[in-house]
């Protein structure tokens, strides 16, 4: 494949049913994914959760001065607005740390752009120099947007329901 050819980015509004099915079924998730994280939270008595990728926990957040919760060791120190967070992981040698961990991973992970994108089969990774063009989507106003890179060589043929937009229309439904 020549990585040097040149590629185009696609944006897209999605519309009709299928908009209004997909935003309903990612805030649903997302909803759901938040309150088992906030149920962790609670149930350790945790003032936040460190998240990896696709928002799946993989550590408890203390403000500074709290002990530490049974079975963790300290990884790490955040600071936001202000506030100093110790963040704290699971030792998998200790029956506390196994739990913990087995709690964060039974959290999950979720990535509402990656939900978007496979429930269209628009996700791209088209090589382009010594970058990656990548698809993007979200939900931004009630609104589903989606981004698509293209090259000739990987032409994107979009669904029926995506409304093709400027790249202006969607720099200001996303940079608001």
């Amino acid at each position: 494949m020549n990585n040097n050819q040149p590629v185009r980015r696609r944006y897209f509004i999605v519309e009709g049913a299928e908009g209004e099915g997909v935003k309903a079924d990612a805030l649903a998730m997302a909803n759901a994914h938040r309150l088992r994280r906030l149920k962790v939270e609670k149930d350790y008595g945790a003032d936040g959760l460190m998240l990896g990728r696709d928002s799946q926990p993989y550590a408890l957040l203390f403000l500074e001065g709290r002990p530490a919760p049974e079975g963790t060791k300290e990884t790490g120190r955040h600071t936001e607005k202000g506030e100093c967070y110790v963040e704290y992981r699971p030792m998998k040698n200790r029956k506390a740390g196994k739990q913990l961990a087995a709690d964060l991973l039974a959290v999950g992970g979720f990535n509402g752009s990656d939900f978007i994108l496979r429930r269209f089969d628009a996700g791209a990774h088209i090589p382009s120099g010594r970058s990656l063009a990548v698809s993007t989507a979200g939900i931004v106003d009630g609104v589903v947007v989606v981004q698509v890179p293209e090259s000739a060589a990987e032409p994107f043929t979009p669904p029926a329901c995506f409304r093709e937009i400027k790249k202006s229309e969607y720099v200001a439904l996303t940079e608001e």
